[in-house]
């Protein structure tokens, strides 16, 4: 329980929190630590691809996947790292 209550306080979630976690929550926590990152333009192309995806999902081939949409779009490896 100790061990519990420590990793909720370090914002750690729990193994069953975990399973029920998707990139819109992520994306929701990203933005209410800093509102004014809700006007990043990148975060469109970011929710169009990964957008309702649970985070177990969101894997190196997932991510791969992405760069590669990224790139057919004529995007530049900067610009799609700042996404």
């Amino acid at each position: 329980m100790n061990i519990a209550l420590g990793s909720i306080e370090q914002g750690i979630a729990s193994p069953i929190e975990s399973r029920h976690l998707t990139y819109d929550k992520i994306r929701e926590a990203y933005i209410i630590e800093k509102p004014s990152r809700a006007e990043y333009f990148g975060l469109k192309h970011l929710d169009d691809f990964f957008g309702g995806l649970p985070v177990k999902r969101i894997d190196g081939d997932r991510v791969a996947s992405f760069v590669a949409h990224r790139r057919r779009a004529n995007c530049s490896d900067p610009t799609i790292r700042r996404n």
